[in-house]
């Protein structure tokens, strides 16, 4: 109930980021993907680089600081008793461990929102909503925790200067909130997206964050989707079909030991697969397009076999 009068008064007063695209109604990880892919096209139109860096948090949501979150609170009008609440809510949490029903003594949480509640997501949300407003030149695309901060320019040096002054000012604003970044390789990392012509005659693109060189790379998996510095897509469009041909594979080995509307049930949840961010793979090449053609096929015709053949013919 508090969650949803919490979440209902942020939305109807607009005092959410529009950067922000998770524990969002209307919103989930393929809006945050396709707003990113379109704003990089975009720019490849213009004849414009898009330098971009994704940024990981350490355990993000276990390092919450009480104290500075329910300091937030009051910007947003919650107030007095609700504050209150709020405080009574986080504040005196206990937690202890067992081994070999052996207890260690019990230490109060000084950190985290609750996990596993359901306020717990959009406590963080709002601990991180004013993230945004460090950046000068740069924009951002929040999913939770995960976040991409990315500027277009046809000067790679711009684009370096720019993402440098700003990751300066949110590095800052991390530590003053208690929140860690993971600067290990594939976990934070920067690419520069833009034209195969462009991206070949850039060199020495080098983002830096807290005194430590960001590794740049060809291709980042951002929210399940692997975005490759030209964006073709078509590291990503393999590894989908992989994962999407050995579940029907799988699939064909079950089909006689269950029972028919399970083996439907079981296509279903196949189907996403191949169906996730497809709004972003503009003109895919026809070997692809026949590969996911094939693999439906042979779905179809496992789920339901020599009827599948007949409505084809």
């Amino acid at each position: 109930m508090v969650q949803q009068q919490v979440y209902d008064y942020l939305e109807q007063n607009k005092l959410l980021s529009q950067s922000q695209f998770g524990f969002r109604k209307g919103s989930s990880t393929q809006h945050a993907v396709t707003l990113f892919s379109d704003a990089s096209r975009q720019a490849m139109d213009t004849g414009m680089l898009t330098g971009a860096v994704f940024v990981d948090l350490s355990k993000a949501f276990d390092t919450v600081d009480h104290a500075r979150l329910l300091s937030k609170l009051p910007i947003y009008g919650i107030l007095n008793r609700e504050r209150k609440w709020f405080e009574s809510y986080i504040f005196n949490r206990n937690h202890f461990v067992s081994f070999h029903g052996v207890p260690s003594e019990v230490s109060t949480i000084s950190c985290g929102v609750p996990q596993r509640s359901i306020l717990g997501p959009l406590l963080f949300v709002l601990l991180i909503n004013d993230l945004e407003f460090q950046l000068k030149y740069s924009q951002i695309i929040l999913y939770a925790d995960d976040a991409v901060i990315y500027f277009a320019d046809k000067d790679v040096g711009s684009i370096q200067e720019r993402l440098n002054a700003d990751l300066k000012c949110i590095s800052n604003w991390f530590s003053d909130n208690n929140l860690i970044v993971n600067l290990k390789k594939s976990k934070t990392e920067c690419v520069l997206f833009g034209t195969h012509k462009k991206t070949a005659r850039s060199e020495n693109f080098m983002i830096k964050m807290n005194g430590t060189q960001i590794t740049e790379s060809h291709a980042y998996e951002y929210l399940g989707v692997i975005m490759d510095k030209n964006l073709n897509y078509l590291e990503h469009l393999n590894k989908i079909q992989k994962k999407a041909a050995s579940r029907v594979r799988l699939l064909f080995w079950m089909r006689h030991n269950i029972r028919p509307y399970t083996v439907e049930a079981i296509y279903k949840m196949i189907l996403p697969v191949m169906l996730y961010c497809s709004n972003i793979f503009i003109d895919l090449p026809n070997c692809h397009k026949l590969k996911f053609e094939d693999i439906q096929n042979r779905a179809m015709q496992i789920v339901y076999g020599s009827k599948y053949k007949r409505n084809q013919k």
